[in-house]
């Protein structure tokens, strides 16, 4: 009695090792197309989950069979991505050929499970001296088992099952951000409408003769525009140009992003975009790849910085472009922007030693760099936040410009983000000397707009 007990143990022990053995072991990646994914398969209710990291993922129960699947994306071919819009949706065959590819891959995963519960089914039941015909006879229905699962999950596969979804991790959002995004195609015409004469009421109300401090009559200054972090947002590049004909600026600074994710067709867009009526410096930002820097640097009236400078309108403007503008990652490390903020403070002192100028302006993306550069200008310019402000401190005027892309990185239904940008005033006799700042923030949605302006007092 005992003996059957214990080879009873055994061969449930040997089933249950076999079924774990194929949980672990039936997974692979493979390449699909221009992505890479990687496929998993377990013994559960017939589920197929589709996993976006770092959006979350979203299931629906596909099949019959105890199966479950989960297709997770492991990495994409940007230069890949790219040419298959170049060229236009995939034809008949290359889709066949996509299918064929995830065939074998999942084949390929399913497989690997299938030889790891045969070999651990195997061990177990020799380690627990059952009889040879025994282990043959467990181990082979226990493959069986899981190949008639795989087939029938196959056979009774319904892909229709993914029009009643189950959303998990950030995708749950999905429904309010479709919601949000159509939302606002359906308001940029109006916002760009808005926005036309907001920047005309505030030029003609700010613009009229106000003397205070020893900055004298606002309209006979130079003036400079200070945008950031436009993000391809149509109504920020509305907004942007019509402050600059508004205030009647002598350029433009962007600090950088100017794009999203920084391909070669955002590149194309931003370039097609990008408003050359008055001459614009930019400085590269952390979504700016080389492939948007090389676009915009090759359009008329358009100075890219990378730790140099330029004089427009007797205004010596020196820009840093964030580390991570010269390669295709979009967080920046810590260590390589301490780096290049000393790599720029010795350059800028070579540029005033050799040139005998300092900077009236200095640009960069990130606030995160800005301590090096303390008492090397009166300003200093910054984005990246999206967090429009303004202090003194060392001798040096701190100003980020928050975002010129409004709402285009606001949360479907958290916090909403303004427009905003700067107007610098500046003597018009030479040298320039700062004279007044304006902060310009309008909010999208309740129309709501404000100007705050900071006199600048003569040393």
């Amino acid at each position: 009695m005992k003996r059957r007990v214990g080879s009873g143990l055994v061969v449930v022990a040997a089933i249950a090792l076999a079924l774990l053995a194929f949980a672990l072991c039936a997974h692979s990646t493979f390449p699909l197309g221009p992505v890479r994914v990687g496929a998993s398969f377990s013994v559960g209710p017939g589920r197929t989950t589709l996993a976006l990291p770092p959006f979350g993922s979203v299931r629906a129960r596909t099949h019959d069979a105890p199966i479950r699947l989960e297709v997770r994306l492991e990495d994409v071919a940007i230069s890949e991505v790219e040419r298959w819009f170049d060229e236009g949706v995939p034809s008949g065959d290359s889709l066949a050929g996509l299918q064929a590819e995830a065939y074998r891959g999942l084949a390929a995963s399913f497989g690997l499970g299938l030889v790891a519960a045969c070999l651990i089914s195997a061990l177990v039941l020799t380690a627990g001296r059952a009889p040879r015909r025994r282990s043959v006879i467990v181990t082979g229905l226990v493959v069986l088992a899981l190949v008639v699962c795989g087939g029938w999950g196959l056979v009774s596969f319904d892909t229709q099952a993914f029009n009643q979804p189950t959303y998990e991790g950030a995708l749950a959002y999905a429904p309010g951000l479709v919601s949000a995004v159509q939302q606002r195609l359906a308001d940029v015409g109006d916002l760009q409408q808005k926005v036309r004469a907001v920047a005309g009421d505030l030029a003609s109300y700010y613009g009229t003769p106000q003397v205070f401090a020893s900055g004298g009559a606002m309209p006979g200054t130079i003036r400079v525009l200070h945008i950031s972090d436009t993000h391809l947002d149509p109504v920020g590049t509305e907004l942007a140009g019509q402050l600059a004909e508004a205030f009647d600026v002598a350029f433009v600074i962007h600090t950088g992003d100017i794009n999203i994710y920084g391909t070669s067709v955002e590149a194309s867009v931003a370039a097609s975009t990008v408003d050359t009526s008055r001459p614009l410096v930019f400085v590269p930002g952390n979504h700016d790849s080389p492939d948007v820097v090389r676009a915009l640097a090759a359009l008329d009236d358009v100075t890219v910085l990378e730790e140099t400078s330029t004089v427009l309108a007797g205004i010596r403007v020196f820009g840093v472009p964030d580390p991570v503008s010269r390669g295709f990652d979009v967080e920046p490390d810590a260590s390589r922007m301490e780096e290049l903020a000393a790599s720029a403070v010795s350059a800028l002192w070579d540029v005033r030693t050799t040139q005998d100028a300092a900077p009236d302006i200095i640009a960069i993306h990130n606030p995160a760099m800005e301590r090096p550069f303390a008492g090397l200008a009166p300003i200093v310019l910054s984005g990246h936040t999206h967090s429009p402000r303004l202090y003194f401190r060392d001798d040096t005027w701190w100003l980020n410009a928050g975002t010129t892309g409004g709402i285009a990185f606001g949360e479907p239904e958290g916090p909403h983000t303004a427009y905003s940008a700067a107007i610098l005033h500046y003597s018009a006799t030479l040298p320039r000397r700062l004279v007044a700042i304006d902060r310009i923030q309008i909010d999208g949605k309740t129309r709501e707009t404000s100007l705050r302006r900071t006199a600048i007092e003569a040393e």
